[in-house]
């Protein structure tokens, strides 16, 4: 079950990384908190961010990359893993969470091509 090995005269499983269990009708993945082999290894995700049971790889929530989930998605990208591509135009930002375009600052409109200028007297 899982990939586990067992031997067939004692029973005891030798479980791949991410799963544990002492026989083959008790296997189950790490608790949450802990990865890797005999599901000794600890995540290191930060904000109790729970990881892959196998890898450790955080999971990140929408919006938010890197090791311990602290990074917002690079710009241009948006959504769980940062996967998804924003549609925006040059004058607006995207949310890295919904991936919503926001007008900068001076432009305004569903598109956000509609702009108001100062000009200062010189």
């Amino acid at each position: 079950m899982n990939g586990a090995n067992c031997n067939r005269t004692t029973g005891q499983c030798e479980c791949l990384p991410g799963w544990r269990g002492e026989s083959s009708n008790d296997v189950s993945a790490c608790l949450k908190g802990y990865f890797g082999r005999h599901c000794s290894q600890t995540c290191r995700c930060s904000n109790q961010k729970p990881c892959d049971h196998i890898t450790g790889k955080c999971q990140c929530p929408k919006g938010y990359t890197g090791h311990g989930c602290t990074e917002l998605c690079p710009e241009g990208t948006y959504g769980e893993g940062c996967k998804k591509k924003c549609e925006c135009n040059d004058n607006s930002d995207c949310d890295p969470i919904s991936g919503k375009c926001y007008c900068k600052l001076g432009y305004f409109g569903e598109d956000c091509k509609s702009g108001e200028f100062c000009i200062f007297p010189l």
